[in-house]
């Protein structure tokens, strides 16, 4: 019975003695095998502000709204995000990837939902409306007036506020490739109703004076803002230091005697991408005539340089295409062609300094 006992005992202790001895050498050896943590991106804003224009005294900005009105206050500030690398960083709440809190001091006179930011006036009074994220809050004084359908500031705008409600339509804060193109085809009207919204002494966000006449305006200030956005963080060739978003040659191949050369991507050109390019060329025309469109290529200019011909530099047309890695390049000038045994570098950014000598063509071709 004793050694019985004994025997268990001896078993105990050996099985213990492995057990520590396992956890010892993992934990040892965790740091060495242990998955490396990717920091992902900043969790909160740099700073967010209301926007510029809107009426304001030693108190703060004021808000001088009517009766009945309903809108997004959000589209009345901007956010700044420490992540995006395009102007000075500051967005639309509308469309941002941060979520912000709303809240009103009387939700007798003015409601405003909390996570929505959809403001209501009820009556005739005062409040103070706040905007936070966390510990920081953004905060107006605002006036709740009664309806003045026939102030000349109303009848002025009434044309206004029918056509920013159709160039806003379908306009949720996101910009996408689906409807990037009619977005940007709104722009030439949107311009030429910034104009008129001169004339009539209101500024970009719908005020005339310390009343705010058009509640809608900010969200085609919105819009449009959120527009430029899309379009310069897709912009393959404007951010060359975003190397997520530049379109960059892999390498290079041609044949000797030929006009004509090959381009092969690392990363396929996006439809996002390719449509960045279509409105910085449609901007350069006579964009307020003409509609832009799709297309499945687009065409952009480009050097070659003949290292072995002392640096030589030639120009080329290469044509762009979503979805598509080996590209088509063509010599602009008449007459020229690869040389057999050069060496040639493609010399613009998104070129990288990819080189390649052209194979000589077979006999007989």
């Amino acid at each position: 019975m004793i050694q019985q006992y004994e025997k268990q005992s001896i078993h105990f202790l050996l099985t213990a003695a492995a057990v520590c001895l396992v956890l010892g050498v993992f934990f040892l050896l965790y740091p060495v095998f242990a998955p490396v943590q990717v920091l992902a991106a900043s969790s909160e804003p740099a700073d967010f502000v209301w926007k510029e224009g809107i009426p304001s005294d030693e108190y703060g900005p004021m808000l001088v709204v009517e009766v009945g009105q309903k809108f997004y206050l959000g589209d009345l500030a901007r956010v700044k995000d420490p992540d995006l690398e395009v102007g000075d960083g500051f967005q639309p709440l509308r469309g941002s990837r941060f979520k912000f809190q709303y809240s009103s001091s009387d939700s007798k006179i003015a409601s405003l939902s909390r996570s929505a930011g959809i403001l209501s006036t009820k009556k005739v009074g005062k409040c103070t409306l706040n905007l936070s994220y966390g510990s920081s809050s953004l905060v107006a004084n605002l006036t709740v007036v009664a309806k003045d359908e026939n102030g000349s500031a109303k009848q002025e705008n009434k044309l206004l506020l029918s056509r920013i409600k159709a160039l806003t339509s379908g306009y949720t804060g996101k910009i996408t490739t689906s409807k990037c193109y009619t977005f940007e085809n709104r722009r030439a009207s949107a311009d030429t109703l910034q104009g008129d919204l001169g004339k009539a002494s209101i500024s970009r966000l719908g005020f005339y004076g310390s009343r705010l006449v058009i509640p809608t305006a900010g969200a085609l200030d919105s819009m449009l803002a959120n527009l430029d956005i899309y379009e310069q963080t897709s912009d393959p060739f404007h951010l060359c230091q975003a190397g997520q978003k530049l379109t960059e040659a892999a390498s290079a191949k041609g044949t000797a005697g030929d006009a004509k050369f090959t381009v092969s991507l690392k990363k396929s050109m996006s439809k996002a991408q390719l449509f960045a390019l279509l409105a910085a060329d449609w901007k350069q025309g006579d964009w307020r005539t003409e509609k832009l469109t799709a297309k499945k290529t687009v065409e952009r200019a480009g050097t070659l340089i003949d290292e072995t011909a002392g640096n030589k530099e030639t120009g080329f047309c290469i044509r762009f295409s979503s979805g598509k890695k080996n590209l088509e390049a063509r010599f602009v000038k008449d007459g020229v062609t690869l040389e057999e045994g050069h060496r040639y570098r493609l010399k613009d950014a998104w070129g990288k300094g990819v080189t390649f000598v052209p194979k000589a063509k077979k006999k007989g071709k």
